[in-house]
């Protein structure tokens, strides 16, 4: 049995997946892929949003399994590989750093 508090932070962190997911696609649907490639601000964007619903997954899992009950992510969507996804992120977003580091891309943004 869930307590008040612990559903309302399981709700608020939905409501946070929620919000990331459409901003993300808010974002991708706002221009071309050039258009894009070449916006630092919107790609920082998207990557922060990336971050946020990797990290609620995790979250949101961690408190599931607390309780022995399947992940909510790996329950709903047990076909996706989460681990992988969460991984591939991070890798990403590593790289995405990186490059803007060497390139000298971070003072504008």
């Amino acid at each position: 049995m869930r307590s008040m508090a612990s559903e309302r932070r399981r709700i608020a962190c939905l409501r946070d997946v929620m919000k990331c997911c459409d901003q993300i696609g808010a974002f991708l649907c706002a221009g071309s892929r050039k258009a894009f490639d070449g916006d630092l601000r919107t790609q920082n964007a998207i990557l922060y949003s990336l971050q946020t619903v990797g990290e609620a997954a995790i979250g949101l899992d961690k408190e599931e399994k607390r309780r022995s009950e399947p992940g909510l992510m790996e329950g709903c969507y047990p076909h996706i590989p989460w681990r992988d996804v969460l991984v591939t992120i991070e890798r990403r977003a590593t790289r995405l750093r990186r490059y803007r580091s060497r390139h000298h891309l971070d003072h504008g943004v």
